[in-house]
This record gives structure tokens, sequence and C-alpha cells, in this order.
């Protein structure tokens, strides 16, 4: 196992040999499992503020967490420093909290090794990226501000970040998991803003993600799409209630899909009994043509990782095959309630806490419809370039349309405002007409275009719009 090397540099600090003296130390507490995880690492950022870089920062991500369990009672401390004795002290006050908490009866086990192979993943980590001066991040931030630059009758204020990360992630237990993997990443937007008026502003975000500095890349572009997508949302309208047609960009799809799959397949959500795929397995949810995998394997993507945060091997899981459900996303702990296999879905942020369930990166199979087509087929209806969402936990989808234009006789007329759109999540996935044969496969993911039979678009209406008839009750 490799020594990483700290702040300074003629120092360097074991960090799988601090991890396995808090086992070691915990087991002598009278711990029967423990699982220790230390990250090392840090974030630096620049910020974009009325038009100028405004300021920079460094933050350290380094930490250690720690998760006993005395019989079932759990017990968690963490610490931001990661020394010696931080780390024992870290391993007694998770002890402590252990001795005090009360019983889980649903913990069985932290996950043991597994027998499947972890693969291997090209272009996690970057050492232009690790190594880049803060010189690098200014220029990329006034690249940015000069594709945002553009000409405009209103007044334009130019927002955004530019931050890069780099991290080594140690994850052990005393079950005999022992992993390390080592992580960087760049995350840049531009969000610009056009004021022609007090009324009249238009918005537009875009962002670039990456594990890896391409030479290629035109940060100039990330601010000149911003910019031109605040030119398309000016002169927005409010629109009439009533039900209509939808067609969802490549984006607004993955964001919709990896909301409204994401939360259905969650194993502790289903676990729970909270989530609307609950019990669902094997059952027709969506149409025939819509298939949906999560494949954290993909060289460079940006939440690609061949270990999950409890340090299982990722896998691809299909949660769709022609719109049949046939998986949920799982951890060790849900997994072992479930009775299901542990499919290495484990996510934390940082190094503190439980790990929960997420899913890595949504891979959608193309259709047979082609995009421009089934915009300019549009009698009447939505185009959206953002994403929606079901409201709170329910099945239910109340979203306002942040990025939305009307459509009349298949050309965009104008963007629309105060406008939310209504359904529920089985209607959403039955109601699909179309999904483009093109694909958008960016920063790992990979999505097509769909168009939706009808929603219920709440508008401008003599009648105020309550929750039952954004449904369309």
């Amino acid at each position: 196992m490799s020594s990483i090397t700290d702040g300074d540099k003629h120092s360097v600090i074991d960090y799988h040999q601090l991890a396995h003296n808090a086992l070691k130390l915990a087991e002598d507490l009278g711990a029967n499992q423990t699982e220790v995880m230390i990250k090392q690492g840090y974030r630096r950022a620049i910020e974009i503020r009325n038009s100028r870089i405004s300021g920079s920062q460094q933050q350290s991500l380094s930490g250690i967490g720690v998760r006993v369990y005395m019989g079932n009672k759990l017990g968690i401390s963490s610490n931001t420093l990661v020394t010696d004795q931080s780390v024992m002290e870290a391993v007694e006050n998770a002890v402590k909290l252990a001795n005090l908490a009360p019983e889980d009866k649903n913990f069985h086990s932290l996950p043991p090794p597994s027998e499947k192979k972890t693969v291997s993943i090209g272009r996690l980590f970057d050492e232009e990226i690790a190594n880049m001066e803060a010189d690098r991040f200014i220029d990329i931030g006034n690249e940015m501000i000069e594709g945002s630059s553009i000409e405009t009758e209103g007044r334009l204020v130019i927002g955004g970040q530019v931050s890069a990360s780099v991290t080594t992630d140690v994850i052990v237990n005393s079950l005999g998991i022992d992993v390390e993997d080592s992580y960087t990443s760049i995350f840049s937007f531009s969000n610009n803003s056009i004021a022609m008026g007090p009324k009249d502003v238009g918005t537009g975000f875009e962002v670039y993600l990456t594990r890896t500095l391409e030479n290629s890349m035109d940060f100039r572009k990330i601010g000149e799409v911003a910019a031109k997508k605040a030119v398309k949302t000016l002169g927005a309208k409010e629109v009439e209630t009533k039900k209509l047609p939808v067609l969802f960009d490549h984006r607004a799809t993955n964001q919709s899909l990896q909301s409204i799959v994401g939360r259905g397949v969650n194993g502790t959500s289903v676990m729970l009994g909270t989530s609307y795929f609950a019990d669902k397995i094997g059952h027709d949810l969506a149409v025939e043509n819509l298939t949906i995998v999560d494949n954290p394997h993909v060289d460079g993507g940006f939440m690609s990782t061949p270990i999950d945060a409890e340090g299982i091997p990722t896998e691809k899981t299909t949660y769709m095959e022609k719109g049949v459900l046939i998986n949920y996303a799982t951890n060790s702990y849900s997994a072992n309630k479930l009775g299901i296999e542990n499919n290495g879905h484990a996510q934390k942020q940082g190094f503190s806490g439980k790990p929960g369930v997420g899913v890595w990166q949504l891979h959608v199979e193309p259709g047979n419809d082609d995009f421009v087509q089934m915009l300019e087929d549009m009698k009447e209806g939505i185009y959206m370039e953002s994403g929606i969402s079901p409201a709170g936990g329910s099945q239910n989808i109340s979203a306002k349309i942040n990025r939305g234009f009307y459509v009349k006789d298949g050309e965009i007329q104008h963007a629309v405002k105060n406008t939310m759109l209504g359904s529920d999540v089985f209607s959403f996935l039955k109601g699909i007409q179309g999904i483009s044969k093109d694909l958008l496969v960016e920063f790992g993911r990979q999505t097509p275009a769909l168009f939706i039979e009808e929603m219920s678009v709440s508008g401008v209406s003599k009648q105020k719009s309550g929750p039952r008839s954004m449904m369309g009750l």
C-alpha cells in the first residue's frame, strides 16, 4: 500500500497504517465491526461575480470517518484532522456513542471483501489538475468571462466558478476490506443574466465537468453558451393552463430520469417503503423501448469510480429493461435488509456520516425518433431545456419550468415564465411517445431526448390552480 504526502513536503503519512491502528484500537475497546475512511485532499476555486474574478479559495477535504458497531448498536465519529491522536480520538468517540445508541435490528453486517473483480477505469486522475497553479485558474476564469461578453442591449452580468479537487480515499474495515483510490476533477460553470427591464431578465447556465484537463477544451465556449442561453429566455411570457405534449432535450432528459428513476430505485427508500418503486421488480413501469443502465465504469466519467463508499467494487446495473423494472441500487445495509445483492452504490459526501445510496451516471438506450423532427411535428407544446423532479418524496410531479419554451406549429415562439408542469412518475414513464436516436454523450452520461405525450401545464388561468389540478385530477 502506498503512503500519501501531506501538506508538508518533507513528511509522509502512512494512512493505511493509521487506519489499521484505528481498527485495532476499536477491537481492543470491544467493537465487533469497524469501518475507517481516511480522505486526503483539497479543493481550489475562483469565483466570478459581477463580471469579474472576485476571489479565490483553497479548502482542505482531508479527514477521517469511523463507523463502529458494538453488537448492532452504531457509533459514528469524524475529525477534519488526520493525525495519530485525532484518529484515536475518533475511534474512542465512536465507541462511546455506540455504547449509548439504541439497537438497530435491521443491521446485519458491514460488507466483507467482494469476490467481484474491481474494474480498471482510465482517466480518473490527472497530474495536470493536481499541479495546477493559481494563474491557470485565473486564465480559465478570464476565458469564461471573455466568452460570455456578447453584445446585447440589456445589462449583462456574468457569474460563475472554476474549481478543482484532488483526493485520495483509503477505506478499510474489520472484515478485510482494504482499498485506496485517487481522483481529480474540475467543475466549472458560467451563470449569466441579461436584464432588459425589471420584468424581462434572461438567464443562462452552462457547465463543464471533467476528471482530466483536455488541451482541446475551450473554456470560452462555456461563457458563450451561457450568454446565448440568457438571450434565448428574454421576452418570456405566460401560457394558458392546459394539457400539452412536452419535448425534453437531452440534458433535461438526464436531469429528469436521474431524479425520477434515481429516487425510485434507491435501496434505502425501497427498504423503508417510501419509494414509489417499492415491490415493483418485474413490473412493466415504462414504455417498452425505455432501457436505463447505471454505468460507473466510463473512462474519465465525472461520477465514474471503481469502488463505492464502502470499498465494494461498483458494477453496471440495469434498472429498467424494455420498460420493466429489474433492479434497485443498494449498499450493504439496504441489500442485507432487502435480501438482495449489494451492487456497490454506497455514496456519501466527504468522510463523515453513514453511507447512503445513489445512482452513478445513467446510460439511456437510444430510440428510433429524430430529435428535430419531434420538435417540428409538435402542433402545440412545451420544449424543455431543464429537468423535472417528483414533489417531495411522492410520485407526484409538480415542477416549476426553469428553462422552457412554448412551441406552436413546430417552431419555438417564446420562453415561458410563471409556469409549472404537473404529472406523476408512472404517467410520465408510460407517456413517453418518442425517444431520439441521437444521444448526448458527456461527463460519463449518455442520454437521448424524450417526447412526452401529455402533461398538465399550469400557467395563466382565471381559476387558481391547486395541487390536484396540477396532477391532472
